[in-house]
């Protein structure tokens, strides 16, 4: 397997790359101020991510009929106001479904999430003959990035900071509340991108090898062939 071969298998395959190393909330720094402030907890998670998903896809549906139409300072304009209104209706929702209390643990993020720039980043970015249902795929390729980010810096942090998961209690010989500070969303942030990196590797290593293997096997079953 030439290295062509190797890069262009190593392109389609990597699945880690494209949720994590490719993420764009770590690797632009698109909300990566709500990552690190607000994933102390997993219902911070699951609320955040529910208030992603509705402004991130109704603001990107907008973006796809208002491309081409008027001017870009003007899209903007129309992107915020979609978006505040979709954080306004998710704001309600969410504290519906969590109680008041996630409002005084989320703090102004909550508000910030209408604003959010990987929301206004993507939506400046579409394109006016894009198709309806890419715009769609790429808008929740985006949310699920976030959503696999907060989940699992909100477990680890939650579980070690506070010793507890969800709010219930887990039993552990020590906690550390010192993860809960936002300079510990940094670090952890840092080494979850170094962990993204080396699974990549072993992922990638591991699917190339089998696929030359797989070949290998193949020429060796057609060199039999043609000697019978």
């Amino acid at each position: 397997m030439n290295l062509s071969t190797v890069r262009k298998y190593t392109k389609k395959h990597s699945v880690v790359a494209g949720l994590l190393l490719k993420n764009p909330v770590v690797v632009l720094g698109l909300d990566l101020p709500f990552v690190i402030a607000t994933s102390t907890s997993l219902r911070n998670a699951a609320a955040m991510s529910i208030m992603l998903l509705c402004i991130h896809m109704f603001t990107l549906l907008a973006a796809r009929f208002t491309a081409g139409r008027m001017h870009r300072w003007l899209r903007m304009l129309c992107h915020i106001f979609v978006s505040t209104i979709m954080m306004v209706l998710t704001r309600a929702l969410v504290v519906r479904m969590f109680h008041q209390d996630i409002l005084n643990s989320l703090g102004m993020y909550i508000y910030l999430m209408g604003v959010n720039g990987m929301t206004i980043y993507q939506a400046l970015a579409v394109k006016r003959k894009t198709p309806l249902l890419q715009v769609l795929a790429a808008a929740f390729q985006n949310v699920l990035g976030f959503v696999l980010v907060m989940f699992l810096l909100s477990f680890v942090r939650e579980l070690l900071g506070n010793g507890t998961l969800w709010g219930v209690v887990i039993p552990l010989p020590a906690v550390f509340p010192g993860l809960l500070i936002p300079f510990s969303g940094f670090i952890s942030v840092g080494f979850l991108l170094a962990f993204g990196r080396f699974l990549n590797k072993r992922v990638t290593a591991f699917l190339i090898t089998e696929s030359a293997r797989t070949d290998l096997r193949y020429a060796q079953l057609r060199g039999e062939n043609r000697d019978d």
